[in-house]
């Protein structure tokens, strides 16, 4: 597009309420009080609108960057908006370390423990045999061998504390199903 079509910040700023068009999709809708930034694409034959932010605390300048990001996404057939959504969901993604989630499981069991259990009881044997090896793992990513190998050197030593801990990871990996995490739940009977 030529550069006298292009949109400058004086005209933002002095134009009358409406749509300003920059070129390549990008539009600034001028409201009476705010204005906001969109891209318009085409995509499979559908016309999407998609929301960029609001001027001036999304700059011309970065309003532009921004499409040349989104308009790459379109070019290689990939949804923006969807995209941007999936982006935001790993983002707020809860940490699903071991140790995260074995602490989340106990914060959510207390209710129904007895005195010590709740006092750590039920989460020592976790604290002294699994965390320290697994603890950083994705719990997603935990198999039977990961579990055989972290209790091998208590079993026959420690069978009681071994035991322990091999239950309160079946635990921990029920919670994490419950949470919606894939994990598999067959791992604690394989292991043992």
């Amino acid at each position: 597009m030529p550069a006298e079509k292009r949109l400058t910040d004086r005209q933002i700023k002095n134009s009358p309420p409406g749509k300003l068009y920059d070129g390549g999709g990008l539009i600034c809708v001028k409201g009476v009080n705010t204005s906001k930034w969109v891209y318009r694409y085409t995509l499979y034959s559908a016309r999407r609108d998609m929301g960029l932010g609001t001027y001036p605390q999304i700059s011309l300048a970065r309003a532009r960057e921004l499409l040349a990001e989104y308009r790459t996404l379109v070019a290689q057939k990939i949804d923006p908006i969807k995209y941007r959504q999936k982006a935001a969901l790993e983002a707020s993604r809860v940490d699903t370390s071991f140790h995260t989630v074995a602490k989340i499981t106990f914060e959510a069991k207390k209710p129904e423990l007895k005195h010590d259990g709740s006092a750590g009881r039920w989460f020592s044997p976790l604290k002294v045999h699994v965390i320290p090896k697994l603890g950083n793992r994705d719990v997603q990513e935990i198999d039977q061998r990961d579990i055989f190998e972290v209790l091998k050197p208590i079993w026959h030593i420690k069978a009681d504390s071994a035991r322990k801990a091999l239950g309160r990871v079946g635990h921990v990996l029920q919670h994490a199903a419950a949470m919606g995490l894939s994990v598999d739940l067959n791992v604690v009977p394989l292991a043992k």
